[in-house]
């Protein structure tokens, strides 16, 4: 371990391990790099409810102490606290890596989908990729949190309510990243919204399949793809990135004892925009 030193201050992300190419089983995934989505059976660890290889079960941050590879321990740059790391590592590098990914001019226009937990983070990257370049667009089905988006970075706000603006926003953008969960999500008005080729990425987990329909995938070469957490070297360009760019998570504190406190703002709708608990 050279990357870390007794003393550092540390954060783990939702993963904690993989098998990192290092059993007798070739992983192709670990092996290019993308080890957030180690296929070796039993190797892959979740910070929370996974089984260990040795038969532990991974408790995440209501756990007493915590074990891991060193690879998944990552140092925390001194100017974030580690209340606003928290969020990063899982919310921050799910928005970033695919923004990284996919976001590849300063003159694309980018829309992010939701403004929540992973939406509020997406919006915050983006604002600050390539100098502010990007036409960014925050997109919600009300007005409720316009003012937020646009003080977090966002250039314009899409109200999917309002069909005259659906209308003038048809066919405008080159990428879309989706973070909202909800049952019913109209993706076929989210699609139309996509120039030709452009891409629609997921990071949103819906617990219903996507009814997703085919013809705006046929006559435009849309392109849908999703993303999951991110890899080792994903979660240190996040982390450098928020760093350099000021990039912050909006967070409301709780102590341990009120989770359940938490829990039921968040399933009211009223988190903005991240519940950290502390111990």
């Amino acid at each position: 371990m050279k990357h870390l030193a007794l003393g550092d201050r540390v954060g783990i992300g939702a993963q904690c391990g993989s098998c990192m190419n290092r059993t007798e089983r070739k992983c192709d995934k670990c092996a290019a790099g993308y080890d957030n989505h180690c296929s070796t059976p039993g190797q892959y660890v979740g910070t929370y409810n996974t089984r260990r290889p040795d038969g532990q079960v991974s408790q995440g941050g209501y756990a007493d102490y915590k074990r891991c590879l060193a690879d998944y321990a990552f140092k925390i740059p001194e100017s974030i606290s580690s209340a606003e790391a928290a969020p990063l590592l899982c919310a921050g590098v799910t928005v970033f890596a695919p923004l990284q990914r996919h976001v590849t001019s300063g003159d694309m226009k980018v829309g992010v989908i939701g403004v929540g937990g992973l939406g509020h983070l997406a919006i915050k990257f983006a604002a600050k990729m390539f100098d502010g370049k990007l036409d960014l667009t925050a997109i919600s089905h009300n007005d409720k949190k316009k003012d937020d988006a646009l003080a977090m970075g966002a250039k314009k706000f899409l109200n999917t309510g309002d069909k005259e603006q659906l209308k003038a926003a048809a066919a405008s953008f080159d990428f879309l990243l989706c973070t909202a969960n909800g049952k019913d999500q109209d993706y076929a008005t989210w699609l139309q919204l996509l120039k030709f080729r452009g891409t629609y990425c997921m990071v949103g987990a819906p617990e219903v399949p996507m009814p997703i329909p085919v013809f705006p995938l046929l006559m435009g070469e849309i392109k849908v793809t999703g993303s999951v957490i991110g890899s080792i070297g994903e979660i240190k360009d996040m982390l450098a990135f928020a760093d350099k760019h000021n990039v912050r998570p909006i967070i409301e504190r709780l102590p341990m004892s009120k989770a359940n406190e938490g829990i039921k703002k968040l399933r009211e709708g009223q988190v903005r925009y991240r519940v950290v608990l502390e111990n």
